[in-house]
């Protein structure tokens, strides 16, 4: 066997396997394998037995031509080795996003003057002929396309072509939303954002694009606490995105201080090397509820996960000169601060008033 006969043995397997899975061709498998075991037993029988089961073997064979000729008739598409209807509804399908995303190609990007590039899409280009069960070199085509030459609607083909192969892969779904993101499209991203979170179940990332972009883009922030909520229940450790954007529309779009506190608690237990949702819990204790004492526990717990900022040391500072009148505990933070972040004009100007008040 040839080199070039080797490598075109993967690709007759997959052939055959997409002709099995047409209504013709599982048919004529049953029928094949049947046929066999009837002329089997026959072989081994006698008599009237022997006639009755080459009977049912031409019974079979009429049968068989029978649903040919309706298959001609009524679904001739299942003759030729596709699914009925996918071909053109693939097309279609591709035609309409490749059309809605196609609206950015510059002259340089269409004309392919570089030839590192042209280089790298031929050969993925051969490599996805070769290997038609492989999703791989369509996804890197699609990537290519998009970040490199900038051709969204070749992009989102490529990608297309990728799902077809591998529709259980979120990758190539979150590419394309990620494009119709770019295009300011956001129902459009929303939906494959969707078809990727269908995709895999316990992947949240596509979740969290959804609620931020009905919050953000949208508005709809029962929406978008929604997929927040689809996002915890897949993950509800280790990431504090959901939680957070929860909080966030409880203290921004609800004026609910207890509803963001709780969420943002929650977030702070969700992911305990994160130091954003201590700084917020730090600001609504003392803004919103005016607990200074809390404010401060919370502000040095942000300190502990993340020491090398001034935020938390000003916060602190600040709440022992306007909340305690405590003015050498103030100066000792804002030096804390200046420790921390020694290019940070705002704690040096803090310490130059203080020291001149305690003079």
């Amino acid at each position: 066997m040839s080199a070039v006969e080797g490598k075109q043995t993967p690709g007759k397997r997959v052939d055959i396997i997409r002709t099995v899975q047409t209504p013709l061709g599982f048919f004529t498998l049953v029928v094949l394998v049947v046929e066999v075991v009837l002329g089997s037993v026959a072989v081994l029988s006698a008599g009237s037995d022997r006639t009755l089961l080459i009977l049912g073997m031409l019974a079979l064979i009429f049968l068989l031509v029978i649903l040919v000729a309706c298959l001609a008739v009524f679904r001739p598409e299942a003759l030729g080795g596709t699914r009925p209807g996918s071909q053109a509804a693939e097309a279609s399908e591709r035609k309409t996003y490749a059309r809605s995303a196609g609206g950015v190609t510059s002259s340089w990007n269409t004309e392919m003057q570089d030839d590192e590039i042209r280089e790298q899409l031929q050969h993925l280009v051969e490599k996805a002929d070769r290997e038609p069960s492989n999703s791989q070199p369509c996804t890197e085509a699609g990537l290519v396309y998009r970040d490199r030459v900038g051709d969204y609607g070749l992009a989102v083909w490529w990608f297309i072509e990728s799902i077809l192969r591998t529709p259980a892969e979120s990758y190539p779904y979150d590419r394309i939303a990620e494009i119709f993101e770019r295009l300011e499209d956001y129902r459009q991203a929303i939906q494959w954002y969707s078809r990727s979170a269908k995709a895999d179940p316990n992947n949240c990332w596509p979740c969290d694009r959804i609620g931020i972009l009905y919050k953000d883009r949208l508005g709809d922030c029962d929406a978008a606490i929604t997929w927040f909520n689809e996002s915890i229940r897949r993950k509800p450790r280790g990431s504090s995105i959901p939680y957070d954007r929860i909080a966030e529309i409880h203290r921004d779009q609800h004026e609910d201080p207890d509803g963001a506190i709780e969420w943002f608690t929650k977030s702070a237990e969700a992911d305990r090397g994160n130091h954003f949702p201590c700084d917020e819990l730090g600001r609504l204790y003392r803004d919103a509820k005016q607990d200074a004492e809390r404010a401060v526990e919370w502000f040095q717990e942000s300190i502990r996960r993340k020491p090398g900022r001034s935020y938390p040391y000003d916060r602190i500072a600040e709440i022992y000169r306007d909340d305690y009148r405590d003015i050498p505990e103030a100066i000792r933070w804002f030096e804390k601060s200046v420790e921390a972040e020694p290019n940070n004009p705002y704690p040096k100007e803090q310490l130059k008033e203080l020291r001149g008040q305690a003079r």
